[in-house]
């Protein structure tokens, strides 16, 4: 079975093409407390202490480069 399909056919695109729009979205979910924060914020908005207290473990100063990396905070 091949595991790498070119879905371009099927509307989708390939990983692995420059043009295919999933390597961003994947950089940008590659760090753990940005990950972890979209998972937190999936049932609707929190403000920034009741997100950091729900994060256990959490730094505030990565709890803020989180957000800015998923553009939740201006820079």
């Amino acid at each position: 079975m091949d595991t790498l399909n070119d879905l371009r056919q099927y509307g989708g695109a390939h990983a692995y093409l420059q043009t295919c729009p999933s390597p961003p979205v994947l950089s940008l979910l590659t760090s753990k407390w940005a990950l972890l924060t979209v998972g937190a914020l999936q049932q609707g908005p929190l403000r920034f202490n009741a997100l950091r207290r729900s994060l256990d473990g959490v730094t505030q100063k990565m709890l803020t480069q989180a957000l800015r990396t998923l553009g939740f905070v201006d820079h």
